[in-house]
């Protein structure tokens, strides 16, 4: 019985490590997109990072996400905030 229960353990701790050793090591990037004057700008995002936009001017909203999970509506006498 210590034996099987010393195998078990033994196991568990390799394959914890062989786990680990599965990550793959993520690179931040820093990108810049210019000149999007009227034109749809697509922005490509990952779970569990971070994303953030900045333009040189007020905007009333901006949108980020999986568009398959939200609908865009406007209506010219509402605003959309």
């Amino acid at each position: 019985m210590k034996r099987l229960r010393g195998l078990c353990l033994l196991g568990f701790s390799l394959g914890t490590g062989s786990a680990f050793a599965q990550v793959p090591q993520v690179e931040p990037k820093i990108l810049t997109k210019t000149e999007v004057d009227g034109k749809v700008a697509v922005v490509e995002v990952v779970a569990r990072f971070v994303t953030a936009i900045r333009l040189p001017e007020a905007v009333n909203s901006v949108v980020v996400g999986d568009p398959s999970e939200f609908q865009v509506e406007h209506s010219e006498p509402k605003p959309i905030c």
